[in-house]
């Protein structure tokens, strides 16, 4: 485990996996995974930097709606952390 990885967690939005379309191993597969490569450090060094402008551009007016509420509707709601 990396000193950078020591201070971060993981937390799972609710929900995240609700269009997860396969097996509850592939699943815990896929959490394991995600961790591991917190945990080494690894997801840290693969890291690359989002233009958000850049994103949004791309959008829609009507994905970007939607996007907003979205956020809007899930502000302020509990997180949950997969072990």
């Amino acid at each position: 485990m990396t000193e950078q990885s020591k201070s971060k967690k993981i937390i799972f939005a609710p929900g995240c996996f609700d269009e997860f379309e396969g097996t509850q191993e592939e699943l815990d597969a896929l959490v394991k995974g995600i961790t591991d490569m917190v945990d080494s450090g690894e997801m840290f060094d693969q890291a690359k930097l989002v233009d958000y402008e850049e994103l949004i551009s791309e959008l829609t007016d009507e994905e970007v709606e939607e996007m907003l509420r979205d956020i809007e509707e899930n502000e302020g709601s509990p997180t949950r952390k997969l072990q």
